[in-house]
């Protein structure tokens, strides 16, 4: 649980992403208040999105505060309050889980984890009294991390070796519901069952797409994972393991779009979407196509994809900056020559390519695709998913028409992103 679920605020409305800001903000100033300035470091966007669940259940949400960002000392920055209990709960469970990952680094690749988890040492004691106190036991997740460690200690089918993360993530939610309608209406109340089911759904996409993305690292270091298979000494990635990890990781997507829209949202239930919904499955998708071509042999090292598409980004930047210098280099040229194109007759712009050339245009969609799970098929066609709408004209389009002209009810220009060009 560390940075898988990152929101695309510019696709969100502004209320939607001044609350996720202040939850952010809230949860990095929560954190100092607790552990001191340092700890603000371990700030990141999943338990954010814990504090956002917690409080859109609320029965009473957090309030706004005012405070100081280090990194923009001159402006105050709205956040939530960091002494809202949905604040401390994320706070205090990100020291936690910060701790359980240090410990399975520190087995897994080096004790200069070890030296790293002794640093929190204090920070854990006193996350596990504020736990106690907002009626959370983290006593279950401690046992779960080692029942975590004995599956992989042997070859584990994707389900089940997902399956430890995956309850203790509902163990986690399930306290989430009972604090929110209280103790003696979680006997009646569906809320806890719900937000329980929900937190295994979502325990197992984000155990598969960590699984997805570290296939490269873990063949080489000889660790678990589910796509792996060990033949005659000699450990490699497996394709019949890859496609049962990413059939898992489909269906954990559809459970958790399952339950998100079976839970009465009080407050936040556009931005709880836009992230557990249509964010989470387009991590699932990106990570499952990055991989599939790296086993293909088409893609350079996953390891380098992140620097690669930072250059890529910054090629295309100074490019705009060239542009734009030589646009106001010749303004005057350019003004005859706007005049000249407003008055002759243009042919307009073909808004997607030929149906014939749309076999993969969602998985260049990036406005996450209600249709066919998380967008494609396995095979990288639009609505060819078994698990989806079966054929691409029985999609609608958000036009009327019907097809991969659009992804079904998208807030942003789908039509615009489903181009069929990267």
């Amino acid at each position: 649980m560390f940075g898988t679920i990152k929101p695309r605020l510019c696709r969100q409305g502004t209320a939607s992403a001044e609350t996720y800001r202040a939850a952010h903000c809230g949860l990095c100033k929560a954190l100092a208040v607790a552990h001191g300035p340092l700890a603000r470091v371990l700030a990141t966007h999943d338990l954010t999105t814990l504090a956002v669940l917690a409080d859109a259940v609320a029965v009473v949400p957090a309030e706004m505060a005012t405070c100081r960002c280090p990194l923009a000392p001159g402006r105050q920055q709205l956040v939530l309050a960091p002494s809202a209990a949905a604040m401390r709960l994320a706070a205090a469970t990100q020291v936690i889980l910060a701790d359980l990952w240090l410990a399975d680094q520190a087995a897994d690749r080096s004790r200069l984890f070890g030296a790293a988890r002794w640093l929190l040492t204090r920070a854990v004691r006193r996350s596990r009294a504020a736990l106690l106190r907002l009626g959370f036991r983290d006593a279950a997740w401690v046992a779960i991390t080692a029942q975590q460690a004995a599956v992989e200690g042997v070859p584990a089918t994707p389900e089940r070796a997902a399956a430890p993360t995956g309850q203790m993530v509902a163990s986690l939610l399930e306290q989430v519901g009972v604090a929110a309608i209280g103790t003696r209406s979680a006997a009646v109340s569906p809320l806890p069952e719900q937000f329980r089911r929900l937190g295994e759904a979502l325990g197992h996409a984000v155990y598969l797409i960590d699984s997805i993305r570290d296939l490269r690292s873990d063949c080489r270091r000889r660790q678990f994972n589910p796509c792996l298979e060990t033949v005659a000494g000699r450990t490699a990635p497996s394709p019949a393991r890859f496609d049962a990890t990413v059939s898992a990781l489909v269906t954990a997507v559809a459970g958790v779009r399952e339950q998100v829209s079976a839970i009465s949202w009080p407050r936040h239930g556009a931005l709880v979407r836009h992230l557990l919904v249509e964010r989470l499955a387009a991590v699932a998708r990106q990570s499952e196509q990055a991989t599939r071509r790296w086993l293909d042999g088409n893609s350079p090292s996953l390891e380098n994809a992140g620097f690669l598409a930072w250059l890529g980004a910054a090629f295309r930047w100074l490019r705009a900056r060239v542009t734009a210098k030589g646009r106001g280099d010749n303004t005057e040229a350019m003004a005859s020559s706007e005049t000249s194109d407003s008055s002759a007759e243009q042919e307009p712009r073909p808004r997607h390519a030929e149906r014939g050339d749309r076999s993969s245009c969602c998985q260049y969609c990036d406005c996450e695709p209600s249709c066919c799970d998380w967008g494609c098929g396995k095979d990288g066609h639009c609505c060819r998913s078994t698990h989806g709408c079966g054929h691409c004209d029985s999609c609608h389009s958000c036009d009327g028409g019907h097809g991969c002209d659009s992804c079904h009810a998208c807030d942003c220009d789908c039509c615009a992103c489903c181009d069929c060009s990267p």
